[in-house]
């Protein structure tokens, strides 16, 4: 039986793997990613029950992503436990903020309607 700990690392594994290699999946999450990264940064890079949390708070939404995670997870959970060294658990945390970064673009700013206006005084 995994441990809490281990479900998150793998929760969070899978979703790294399904970011990089369905990434047509995430096409229309964008603006939803880009602060799934802001979350993630102010985790720890130990608090991987936080970061599967916001994670699965993620998919929630989205149920062609949800399902890809539930399904790979039930294929996870179905052999051994992978363990997970301390370097792997150390760069966890960076490899998912770094994938989720290359794969969304910031949100686009709009232009502030007050900066407009303190221009034509």
């Amino acid at each position: 039986m995994q441990t809490i700990k281990q479900q998150s690392i793998n929760t969070i594994k899978t979703f790294l793997e399904i970011l990089e290699n369905q990434k047509a999946l995430f096409s229309e999450a964008r603006d939803d990613l880009y602060q799934l990264a802001e979350s993630i940064e102010t985790f720890a890079a130990d608090q991987f029950e936080e970061m599967a949390r916001a994670i699965r708070a993620f998919v929630k939404k989205y149920p062609p992503i949800r399902d890809r995670v539930l399904e790979s997870n039930r294929g996870a959970g179905g052999g051994s436990p992978v363990e997970n060294t301390p370097k792997d658990e150390k760069t966890l945390h960076n490899q998912l903020l770094n994938k989720i970064r290359l794969n969304t673009p910031p949100p686009s700013k709009k232009p502030n309607q007050d900066e407009g206006n303190q221009l034509k005084r």
